[in-house]
């Protein structure tokens, strides 16, 4: 079996699958975290009853919504600088971000008690936090192995 060897365009993936993690919890917070109590489990619908605040009123909404611009943020800079330290620390802030959609979405849905059904936002920061986690480790891993490579082999000469 041949042996794969990781180079800047596996960390610019990464990257990118960050910048996308993000932008999912931006339209995770525009989508309805709660919604009308129906005899399904999950209401899919894109529109919330007036009677229900939008997550940005709640104290859910402002984090996720500043965690997830923030990813945007690290990820495009990690992209644009490639593996460096300090894009490494960015990758691991990547990782806590992924926790923090976790649990601000686990703390919201057990907030809902029988009253309403957890909306279609909801489940896409859940799932959005859920991936950016292993996809934060992979990345600094990665900005390591790089970093290392290019340590030991030196400069390119002329």
């Amino acid at each position: 079996m041949r042996a794969r060897r990781l180079t800047r365009a596996d960390w610019n993936g990464y990257a990118v699958l960050m910048i996308i993690g993000g932008a999912a919890g931006v339209v995770g917070v525009m989508l309805p975290w709660a919604n009308e109590y129906t005899a399904d489990n999950v209401n899919f619908s894109l529109r919330k009853p007036t009677e229900i605040a939008g997550v940005l009123s709640t104290q859910w909404g402002p984090p996720v919504l500043a965690v997830a611009i923030m990813i945007v943020v690290l990820a495009a800079a990690s992209l644009a600088l490639g593996p460096r330290r300090l894009t490494m620390a960015a990758s691991a802030l990547v990782v806590a971000a992924g926790v923090v959609f976790v649990v601000e979405a686990v703390g919201a849905n057990d907030s809902l008690g029988f009253l309403y059904r957890p909306g279609l936002g909801l489940y896409v920061t859940l799932l959005a936090g859920i991936l950016l986690v292993p996809i934060g480790l992979v990345s600094v891993s990665v900005a390591q192995f790089l970093r290392r490579h290019d340590e030991a082999t030196g400069p390119p000469v002329p």
